[in-house]
């Protein structure tokens, strides 16, 4: 659990602290809905069986660190190179989405079911 706060929660958080001094309004508008929409998605995952994460004697609180620290700064960055840089949107977040993806199935914490 403790790899799971350092390196989904703080991590993440050192990272994106830039954006607190930098560009706040996407800090403050992205971070809490796709905070929101990972809980959603991971609740459903778990409910229905399609994926657990380690430490499994934890259950769905050991996502947590990952939903209010990774995924949302993962998000308002893709938000703000979408909005800073000239390279399609949607090439972007097929890029961001393959890299969370595939960042989930080979740091061996995601196991799929399917």
């Amino acid at each position: 659990m403790i790899f799971n706060i350092f390196i989904g929660f703080i991590i993440p958080w050192i990272s994106g602290i830039i954006f607190y001094f930098t560009d706040r309004k996407i800090l403050f508008i992205i971070a809490p809905f796709s905070s929101a929409v990972a809980f959603v998605v991971n609740s459903f995952g778990f409910y229905y069986g399609f994926w657990t994460i380690a430490p499994h004697t934890y259950g769905k609180f050991s996502t947590i660190p990952f939903e209010l620290g990774l995924y949302p700064i993962l998000s308002v960055y893709l938000i703000h190179y979408i909005n800073k840089t000239k390279i399609n949107r949607y090439l972007l977040i097929i890029i961001a989405t393959l890299f969370t993806g595939v960042r989930a199935s080979f740091s061996g914490k995601y196991t799929l079911r399917l």
